[in-house]
């Protein structure tokens, strides 16, 4: 597995996010919320992952992208998981990570909820693959 995040792992479609907003599940460990959908079209097992971060909390673009690469970084450093259930599972996922904090927190709390949302997150997708 590689030690990056390439393109192809990252969410960039308008429309796969649009549908992610619309249709998908949501649930939150303060700062950060996620959303996620069961993607159909996928061929990849891989999950995609899209960051944002509001403009409206942070009018500063250094202090948003440096909490977007933070964030990103953490995610990167736990995939793996997750990567491994959706290739065993054969599901694409799109999660989507919402940072909801006013001020910017430590890396390491960000990466310790990251950590907690991935394993929550993967709970969440077993429940919902044992159903259908």
């Amino acid at each position: 597995m590689a030690k990056t995040l390439p393109k192809s792992e990252r969410l960039s479609s308008r429309k796969a996010i649009q549908a992610l907003f619309t249709s998908g599940n949501r649930f939150t460990e303060y700062p950060i919320s996620v959303s996620y959908v069961i993607s159909k079209e996928g061929k990849n097992f891989w999950p995609k992952v899209g960051v944002s971060v509001s403009k409206r909390k942070f009018a500063s673009a250094v202090k948003r992208n440096r909490i977007k690469r933070m964030m990103r970084e953490a995610y990167r450093l736990n995939k793996t998981d997750l990567v491994d259930f959706c290739e065993k599972e054969q599901m694409e996922v799109h999660v989507f990570f919402v940072y909801l904090e006013k001020t910017e927190v430590p890396y390491q709390l960000l990466q310790d909820k990251i950590s907690k949302l991935l394993i929550r997150l993967q709970r969440q997708l077993k429940n919902e693959n044992s159903k259908a």
